[in-house]
């Protein structure tokens, strides 16, 4: 059951649910079944930001270590050295950043498992920045089309147990009648 069904059953007109679940989006208020989201979104842009910091302090340092020390040829392959592992963090920093909007967005769409339906994605065409995410519902949207069995459905809930019918006819063979072992087995 979403959110607007669920407004809907409590008496709320169909329109003024949509209102409520698209206003909802536009004030950042988001419902998931993930317990702790808050937290643990939190605590990775936390994580994020500090790296960010010291990116940023590691630059400032090789900046004024190049105006400083320009003769000097030991100092400027250290320099390289430096510029190169905070290249490597800053790539691992926005590959981060990119899978865990894919997470996110995978809990939000109802995937039911993401290690499979995050294999079918593409994260060269993802753009993480400042505005948002950029090519990754296109992606879960054609994964959906093609693949819905890794998303949960609008009626998982409502799944039908199969029903054993007994038609009288223990053999099943269309006569209607027990076997003569069966008939004696009864009596016993």
């Amino acid at each position: 059951m979403n959110m607007k069904e669920f407004l809907q059953k409590q008496g709320i007109e169909e329109e003024k649910a949509q209102s409520v679940v698209d206003g909802m989006k536009e004030n950042k208020m988001y419902i998931t079944s993930e317990e702790n989201l808050d937290e643990r979104y939190n605590k990775l842009k936390t994580q994020k930001e500090d790296l960010e910091t010291q990116i940023t302090t590691k630059d400032d340092l090789i900046n004024d270590m190049k105006t400083s020390t320009k003769s000097n040829d030991d100092m400027q392959t250290k320099i390289s050295d430096y510029e190169g592992q905070i290249q490597t963090l800053q790539n691992q920093s926005q590959l981060q950043q990119k899978e865990n909007a894919v997470d996110l967005a995978l809990l939000k769409s109802g995937a039911r498992n993401l290690k499979p339906v995050k294999a079918l994605i593409d994260l060269e065409k993802i753009k993480v920045d400042d505005n948002g995410v950029f090519g990754l519902d296109e992606q879960i949207t054609s994964i959906k089309e093609s693949d819905d069995y890794l998303f949960q459905s609008e009626t998982t809930g409502t799944k039908t147990k199969p029903q054993l019918i007994n038609n009288g006819d223990p053999e099943g063979d269309g006569t209607g009648q027990a076997s003569a072992f069966d008939t004696v087995m009864q009596k016993y």
